[in-house]
């Protein structure tokens, strides 16, 4: 069950799921009815039928639900990282290589600020499976924030060094100090290692029937409704 605007087709699903609109109270003050008035009105409302309880979705329902809404969105991330991973790799100059890195973390930062805010979710792997990405778009966060530090921080040996080289080839031959100050992915715990931190979540494997190694960005692209 959510809370929000959510409403999107369920995967696998006969027909569609609405995840419905909170309920909208309105305040202010009541006009004033006459007696007439207001008996006219109970006798409609005792006649009106009863709304339905919104129906209780089950477990690989909320799944497939939180991968519809927060997965398109790591995906993005995703791809944004990859491209500064392509920087690292061949842009040359401490210049370029930075102004790249910048400006991914900044698109990571704006990708992260719309997406949806907490949803409602009731079952373990639902919330697991909430976490596990809002996890993944915090950990790039966290990561290239770091490593934009670590940059400016060496930035007089980089500048040096990066004349001709990339930071990948430049950052092989730094001092050893400054080489191993660099973060790394899987070294530190806030940057929980990747998108590996959704597609290895063991619920969801066993939910949406996976390998037990983990759901591929294939299926996840499948169950999102996105293209391969």
């Amino acid at each position: 069950m959510w809370m929000g605007d959510v409403a999107r087709p369920i995967a696998g699903a006969v027909g569609i799921i609405a995840f419905g609109s909170a309920l909208l109270v309105a305040c202010g003050k009541e006009k004033e009815q006459s007696p007439s008035s207001a008996q006219a009105t109970a006798a409609t409302a005792a006649a009106a039928p009863a709304t339905p309880s919104p129906r209780i979705l089950s477990e690989r329902e909320e799944v497939v639900a939180v991968i519809q809404v927060l997965w398109p969105h790591a995906r993005k991330v995703d791809k944004a990282d990859f491209r500064w991973a392509g920087c690292s790799d061949r842009a040359v100059g401490f210049n370029a290589s930075r102004d790249c890195l910048e400006g991914v973390l900044k698109e990571i930062e704006d990708l992260r600020a719309k997406m949806p805010t907490k949803l409602k979710v009731q079952s373990q792997c639902g919330i697991d499976a909430e976490k596990a990405h809002r996890d993944f778009v915090d950990g790039r966060v966290a990561f290239l924030s770091d490593h934009l530090a670590w940059m400016d921080k060496n930035a007089t040996t980089l500048k040096r060094m990066m004349v001709s080289k990339s930071l990948s080839n430049a950052w092989s031959a730094m001092p050893r100090a400054a080489k191993e100050s660099r973060p790394l992915d899987l070294a530190n715990e806030k940057y929980t290692g990747g998108l590996l931190v959704i597609t290895k979540l063991p619920c969801m494997a066993s939910v949406l029937s996976c390998p037990s190694f983990g759901c591929n960005s294939g299926v996840l692209n499948k169950t999102a409704g996105l293209p391969p």
